[in-house]
Protein backbone atom coordinates (compact mmCIF):
# COMPACT_ATOMS: atom_id res chain seq x y z
CA UNK A 1 0.00 0.00 0.00
CA UNK A 2 1.32 3.40 -0.96
CA UNK A 3 0.83 6.26 1.46
CA UNK A 4 -0.36 9.58 0.11
CA UNK A 5 0.85 12.71 1.92
CA UNK A 6 -1.82 14.89 3.47
CA UNK A 7 -2.22 18.21 1.67
CA UNK A 8 -4.00 20.90 3.63
CA UNK A 9 -6.68 22.55 1.51
CA UNK A 10 -6.47 26.26 0.83
CA UNK A 11 -8.36 28.62 3.10
CA UNK A 12 -12.02 29.03 2.29
CA UNK A 13 -14.02 32.25 2.43
CA UNK A 14 -16.36 31.93 5.39
CA UNK A 15 -18.05 35.34 5.37
CA UNK A 16 -17.80 38.78 3.86
CA UNK A 17 -19.18 42.20 4.71
CA UNK A 18 -18.84 45.61 3.11
CA UNK A 19 -19.77 49.23 3.59
CA UNK A 20 -20.04 51.85 0.84
CA UNK A 21 -19.94 55.60 1.42
CA UNK A 22 -21.55 57.18 -1.61
CA UNK A 23 -22.72 60.56 -0.32
CA UNK A 24 -20.46 63.58 -0.06
CA UNK A 25 -19.63 65.14 3.27
CA UNK A 26 -17.15 66.99 5.42
CA UNK A 27 -15.37 66.15 8.64
CA UNK A 28 -14.44 69.25 10.65
CA UNK A 29 -11.55 68.46 12.97
CA UNK A 30 -10.87 70.19 16.26
CA UNK A 31 -7.78 71.96 17.48
CA UNK A 32 -5.93 68.82 18.61
CA UNK A 33 -3.42 67.51 16.08
CA UNK A 34 -3.58 63.74 15.83
CA UNK A 35 -7.07 63.44 17.41
CA UNK A 36 -8.87 60.76 15.41
CA UNK A 37 -12.47 60.88 14.15
CA UNK A 38 -14.55 58.29 12.30
CA UNK A 39 -14.55 58.45 8.51
CA UNK A 40 -18.10 59.37 7.53
CA UNK A 41 -19.80 60.98 4.56
CA UNK A 42 -22.44 62.49 6.86
CA UNK A 43 -24.82 59.59 6.18
CA UNK A 44 -22.74 56.44 6.59
CA UNK A 45 -19.68 55.70 8.74
CA UNK A 46 -16.89 53.51 7.36
CA UNK A 47 -17.55 50.83 9.95
CA UNK A 48 -18.45 47.14 9.78
CA UNK A 49 -19.82 45.11 12.69
CA UNK A 50 -19.66 41.35 12.19
CA UNK A 51 -19.22 38.11 14.14
CA UNK A 52 -16.29 35.95 13.04
CA UNK A 53 -17.05 32.22 13.04
CA UNK A 54 -13.73 31.39 14.75
CA UNK A 55 -11.29 33.62 16.67
CA UNK A 56 -8.34 31.96 14.87
CA UNK A 57 -9.68 32.71 11.39
CA UNK A 58 -7.95 35.29 9.23
CA UNK A 59 -9.68 38.47 8.17
CA UNK A 60 -8.68 40.63 5.25
CA UNK A 61 -9.73 44.27 5.50
CA UNK A 62 -9.30 46.32 2.37
CA UNK A 63 -10.77 49.19 0.43
CA UNK A 64 -10.19 52.82 -0.42
CA UNK A 65 -11.06 56.31 0.77
CA UNK A 66 -11.83 59.16 -1.63
CA UNK A 67 -10.77 62.37 0.09
CA UNK A 68 -10.11 66.04 -0.62
CA UNK A 69 -8.84 68.97 1.42
CA UNK A 70 -7.92 72.64 1.15
CA UNK A 71 -4.48 73.22 -0.37
CA UNK A 72 -1.98 73.66 2.43
CA UNK A 73 -4.02 71.80 5.04
CA UNK A 74 -1.36 69.12 5.12
CA UNK A 75 -1.61 65.35 5.05
CA UNK A 76 -3.97 63.25 7.20
CA UNK A 77 -3.17 60.26 9.42
CA UNK A 78 -5.39 57.20 9.14
CA UNK A 79 -5.81 53.91 11.00
CA UNK A 80 -8.18 50.99 11.43
CA UNK A 81 -9.58 50.12 14.84
CA UNK A 82 -11.24 46.96 16.14
CA UNK A 83 -13.64 47.65 19.00
CA UNK A 84 -11.81 50.92 19.64
CA UNK A 85 -8.33 49.33 19.71
CA UNK A 86 -5.71 50.31 17.15
CA UNK A 87 -4.86 47.84 14.41
CA UNK A 88 -1.48 47.97 12.66
CA UNK A 89 -0.10 51.30 13.83
CA UNK A 90 3.46 52.49 14.18
CA UNK A 91 5.51 52.60 17.36
CA UNK A 92 4.51 55.23 19.91
CA UNK A 93 8.07 56.42 20.53
CA UNK A 94 8.16 60.05 21.61
CA UNK A 95 5.25 62.34 20.82
CA UNK A 96 4.59 60.97 17.33
CA UNK A 97 1.02 60.16 16.31
CA UNK A 98 0.45 56.43 15.89
CA UNK A 99 -1.03 55.69 12.47
CA UNK A 100 -1.45 52.98 9.84
CA UNK A 101 -0.56 55.45 7.11
CA UNK A 102 -0.55 58.99 5.86
CA UNK A 103 -2.89 60.36 3.19
CA UNK A 104 -1.17 63.23 1.39
CA UNK A 105 -3.86 65.21 -0.43
CA UNK A 106 -3.19 67.63 -3.28
CA UNK A 107 -4.72 70.87 -4.55
CA UNK A 108 -8.17 72.34 -3.76
CA UNK A 109 -9.81 70.91 -6.85
CA UNK A 110 -8.29 67.42 -6.52
CA UNK A 111 -9.59 64.40 -4.74
CA UNK A 112 -7.40 61.43 -3.98
CA UNK A 113 -8.15 57.74 -3.74
CA UNK A 114 -6.24 56.25 -0.78
CA UNK A 115 -6.13 52.42 -0.79
CA UNK A 116 -5.61 50.32 2.34
CA UNK A 117 -5.24 46.61 3.09
CA UNK A 118 -4.65 44.54 6.23
CA UNK A 119 -4.62 40.77 6.84
CA UNK A 120 -4.90 39.76 10.49
CA UNK A 121 -6.41 37.20 12.84
CA UNK A 122 -10.04 37.78 13.86
CA UNK A 123 -9.07 37.51 17.55
CA UNK A 124 -12.67 36.91 18.64
CA UNK A 125 -15.74 34.84 17.80
CA UNK A 126 -18.00 37.53 19.26
CA UNK A 127 -19.47 40.57 17.57
CA UNK A 128 -16.70 43.02 16.68
CA UNK A 129 -16.58 46.40 14.94
CA UNK A 130 -13.88 47.52 12.49
CA UNK A 131 -13.69 51.29 11.74
CA UNK A 132 -11.58 53.59 9.60
CA UNK A 133 -10.49 56.71 11.50
CA UNK A 134 -8.68 59.88 10.38
CA UNK A 135 -6.70 62.61 12.14
CA UNK A 136 -5.28 65.94 10.95
CA UNK A 137 -1.59 66.83 11.00
CA UNK A 138 -2.60 70.47 11.54
CA UNK A 139 -5.19 71.95 13.92
CA UNK A 140 -8.76 72.92 12.99
CA UNK A 141 -8.89 71.52 9.46
CA UNK A 142 -11.72 70.13 7.33
CA UNK A 143 -11.60 66.92 5.31
CA UNK A 144 -13.90 66.47 2.31
CA UNK A 145 -15.27 62.96 1.76
CA UNK A 146 -15.96 61.74 -1.80
CA UNK A 147 -15.52 65.24 -3.22
CA UNK A 148 -13.02 68.05 -3.66
CA UNK A 149 -12.87 71.19 -1.52
CA UNK A 150 -14.25 73.32 -4.34
CA UNK A 151 -16.89 70.72 -5.29
CA UNK A 152 -17.19 72.44 -8.66
CA UNK A 153 -20.23 71.32 -10.66
CA UNK A 154 -18.86 70.59 -14.13
CA UNK A 155 -17.76 67.58 -16.18
CA UNK A 156 -14.08 67.82 -15.22
CA UNK A 157 -14.81 67.23 -11.51
CA UNK A 158 -16.08 64.03 -9.99
CA UNK A 159 -17.98 62.79 -7.01
CA UNK A 160 -16.46 59.57 -5.74
CA UNK A 161 -17.16 56.78 -3.28
CA UNK A 162 -15.29 55.19 -0.39
CA UNK A 163 -15.53 51.47 0.28
CA UNK A 164 -14.37 48.94 2.89
CA UNK A 165 -14.64 45.15 2.60
CA UNK A 166 -13.92 42.48 5.22
CA UNK A 167 -13.48 38.85 4.16
CA UNK A 168 -13.13 36.09 6.75
CA UNK A 169 -11.09 33.02 5.78
CA UNK A 170 -11.13 29.66 7.55
CA UNK A 171 -7.87 28.83 9.27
Amino acid sequence: MTSVPFIKPASVIVSKQSVLLSATGTIAMGSTIGAYADLTDGTTTMSITFTPTNAANKIKIFGYMTLGNVNGDGPWFYKLTQDGNDMLVGDDAGSRTRAMGLAFLNQNSDINCIPFCLMTTAGTASSTTIKMRLAPTQASKTLYVNRSFTNTDNSTFLVGTSHMIIIEYSN
